[in-house]
């Protein structure tokens, strides 16, 4: 949930409220990636304060305060762009998103400092077994014992990660990289610039191969979205930039 209110020194702030997830630390998970993100990429576009409170005190609620960020939505407007503004547009998208993946991490896993929600693993391998084997665990626990496809599933499993490379850079993953956390301003010549993306679910280690692939599955209906976000994600040769 989401408030926008104006301060008396005509500055606007957004309130942003953990009303659905309360028994997530959603607030405090964010504030934390803010700060770990202003030191490591000064120069995206991200709103420069978070300001939580997770005391409870004043809401019943964990929330924080947080600088309005101007721009239309992505999503409300990049069907209606015309085809060479879109493309413009989709091109800076890709861009952001390249600049995401350039941000080192030293483990796969989910945030720096918290173990629980994803394991911290060394390697891509590892780090899919541990997954795994979590799910899994979770699945007997609430059918209250193994299920009859866990051996036929595991070998699946265990084939298919013969395919996943062992010696991969883990990268930063935007957790929630998408049209609707995205704003866009069109400068004096009309060309679109992003002007704020919404924060990450976490800046856990992942591979950069499959960011293209996902993209198009789940972002474009037709093919006039995907070319030109591809375009500007990969190096000439056709592989994911770094």
């Amino acid at each position: 949930m989401r408030v926008l209110f104006l301060m008396d020194n005509g500055r606007r702030w957004v309130c942003r409220i953990n009303v659905h997830d309360r028994d997530l630390d959603k607030i405090g998970r964010e504030a934390k990636n803010y700060r770990w993100l202003h030191q490591v990429a000064p120069d995206l576009p991200l709103a420069l304060d978070y300001l939580p409170d997770c005391s409870k005190k004043l809401l019943p609620f964990d929330y924080a305060l947080i600088p309005f960020l101007e721009g239309r939505g992505v999503g409300e407007a990049i069907e209606s762009l015309p085809k060479t503004k879109r493309n413009a547009l989709l091109e800076e998208i890709g861009r952001l998103l390249r600049r995401f993946h350039r941000i080192r991490v030293p483990f796969f896993g989910n945030r720096l400092d918290d173990p629980r929600v994803f394991p911290k693993e060394a390697s891509w391998p590892d780090y899919l077994r541990e997954r795994f084997a979590q799910a899994l665990s979770r699945c007997e626990k609430d059918l209250g014992g193994p299920p009859t496809w866990k051996e036929g599933l595991t070998l699946r499993f265990v084939e298919g990660l013969q395919a996943v490379p062992e010696q991969i850079e883990p990268v930063f993953l935007h957790g929630d990289f998408h049209y609707d956390n995205l704003l866009f301003m069109e400068s004096d010549s009309g060309a679109p610039r992003i002007s704020g993306s919404s924060t990450s679910n976490g800046p856990g280690g992942e591979t950069r191969r499959p960011i293209c692939f996902i993209w198009k599955k789940r972002f474009s209906s037709t093919r006039k979205i995907a070319p030109p976000f591809c375009r500007v994600t990969r190096k000439p040769t056709g592989r994911p930039s770094r």
